[in-house]
């Protein structure tokens, strides 16, 4: 067995990679002689218990969505994206504008709509971290996969 398989299994099992604000790392951009100097210092980030409750709540139907597309068991582990500075402060405003609990349902409702998921002219996927947090072309996006969360509220 390789080195990288042995880190690819370790991975496996683990589950989950875990990456703080400062250490983003990108499984596409891992090389094997990348993996060998790897190593990732432990830093402690304050994130507001609301922020962290709707971006958890994003990462699970982020990652339902992903093994439903692609047909993988529900112990494969899907790396979520990194939450950033620039996505605690866009989730802190739509907060602030509409709650908790809506933000939530925007956050799973992006995952369910037809369009966002590829179902489109171009078959293109708009699922950005932060589509469903935005004010886009002054229509807010937490109304709009709220909206769409509440008209088709399914699981994966």
């Amino acid at each position: 067995m390789s080195k990288l398989d042995e880190i690819a299994a370790t991975i496996e099992r683990i589950g989950r990679l875990h990456v703080t604000l400062s250490n983003q790392i990108r499984a596409a951009s891992i090389t094997e002689e990348d993996i060998v100097e790897l190593s990732v210092r432990e830093e402690t980030v304050r994130i507001p218990a609301e922020v962290a409750e709707v971006w958890e709540k994003y990462c699970e139907a982020r990652a339902e969505y992903y093994r439903s597309k692609h047909r993988l068991s529900e112990t494969h582990a899907v790396v979520p994206p990194a939450l950033t500075p620039q996505r605690v402060n866009l989730i802190r405003g739509a907060i602030s504008r509409h709650g908790v609990e809506r933000v939530k349902r925007a956050a799973i409702g992006m995952f369910l709509s037809e369009f966002h998921i590829g179902k489109n002219e171009h078959g293109k996927e708009y699922l950005e971290p932060e589509r469903p947090f935005q004010i886009k072309n002054g229509r807010d996006m937490v109304d709009f996969f709220a909206e769409i969360y509440a008209a088709t509220h399914r699981e994966f």
